[in-house]
């Protein structure tokens, strides 16, 4: 028996919304392709049907309309969320409006809301946000879309059986300012190791490499997992040399990397070397791992299906702690002489 597909609507049409793969849609050449757009994942999704779509941008708007074959269409959030009957929402605009679509859609009778990270700049916004969902009663998933990679998923059961041993060290490198880019490392460490008792010993950033004015953060810093101490550093580079994103988490028995802009996964095994019996070195344990194909399609399967907020990958719950480290690393600057 078929279930009922949920309606869905779309705010915000720009590049994750709908932009970056417009273009695949229109060219002969590719049959099919995995989404990485809020639009393409409610179109290729079988639990959601994309219904209406919102931008304030009339060209965005008019573009997004054509490549998806959407009629309703509405420069105006709060008219869409009115007159459409909606399921499901996803959000992909700045944060700035995110309270005041939440409340509207709360009125609308919506309960189930995807927002595009980072969902808020302050701890203060996002806890906002969580008293507002909580008053509707709505689940709200953050789009940190590594978290739904499978090979994600896989690994936080793996590190929840301690199979791999306490975490010991993760080290980040990133580029593009520590909200638009950073809390993409931090939220993949808070949903595989959690942020308990974050703290922040130092930070320093150059203001040339900020994004807009987002600034870019190389730190050091510590966090509790199950009774011991794990270090976190990060590295931050200019955006304008190149582009990076990758992390590196040591345990007691394995290292695993997030490589390729994280959409790599490579998991290496400690073991006493042969040769040399003092030393453990590092040796493949599976081979390096596609993570990302599913990833978008995964985010609203999650948010669809979901029965409460502990099914959901990264709620608006998790971004509590995910925006106080943020701060807790801005407030560190210069603490202890951290150099670039």
């Amino acid at each position: 028996m078929s279930t009922k597909k949920l309606k869905a609507g779309l705010i915000g049409c720009g590049n994750i919304g709908s932009l970056y793969d417009e273009g695949l849609i229109q060219r002969e050449s590719v049959i099919d392709h995995s989404p990485i757009t809020h639009a393409s994942a409610l179109i290729k999704s079988p639990n959601t049907e994309l219904v209406a779509i919102c931008d304030s941008n009339a060209n965005r708007l008019k573009t997004c309309g054509v490549a998806r074959s959407i009629e309703n269409q509405y420069a105006d959030f709060a008219e869409m969320l009115s007159k459409e009957k909606i399921d499901l929402l996803c959000i992909a605009t700045h944060p700035a409006p995110y309270s005041e679509i939440l409340k509207l859609a709360g009125k609308a009778g919506i309960r189930r809301i995807l927002l595009e990270k980072p969902a808020a700049d302050t701890a203060q916004g996002i806890e906002e946000l969580a008293r507002i969902s909580k008053e509707f009663k709505q689940l709200v998933a953050v789009n940190y879309l590594r978290n739904w990679y499978p090979a994600t998923v896989s690994l936080k059961s793996e590190i929840e059986s301690r199979t791999l041993g306490q975490p010991i060290h993760v080290h980040i490198n990133y580029d593009k300012g520590l909200l638009n880019n950073g809390t993409h490392a931090l939220a993949l460490i808070q949903y595989l190791i959690g942020l308990d008792q974050f703290q922040s010993t130092d930070a320093a950033s150059d203001p040339e490499h900020a994004y807009g004015s987002d600034r870019t953060w190389s730190f050091r810093a510590q966090i509790s997992h199950k009774g011991s101490i794990a270090k976190i550093t990060s590295c931050a580079f200019d955006y304008r040399k190149f582009s990076i994103f990758e992390l590196d988490f040591v345990f007691e028995f394995a290292r695993v990397r997030f490589t390729e802009f994280g959409t790599k996964i490579r998991i290496d095994n400690i073991r006493p070397d042969h040769e040399h019996t003092e030393y453990k070195v590092f040796t493949p344990r599976s081979r390096i791992i596609d993570a990302h194909s599913t990833a978008f399609t995964n985010a609203i399967h999650n948010i669809s299906t979901a029965q409460g907020e502990s099914e959901l990958n990264f709620s608006i719950q998790d971004s509590i702690p995910l925006l106080k480290s943020v701060e807790l690393i801005q407030n560190s600057e210069n603490r202890n002489g951290l150099n670039l």
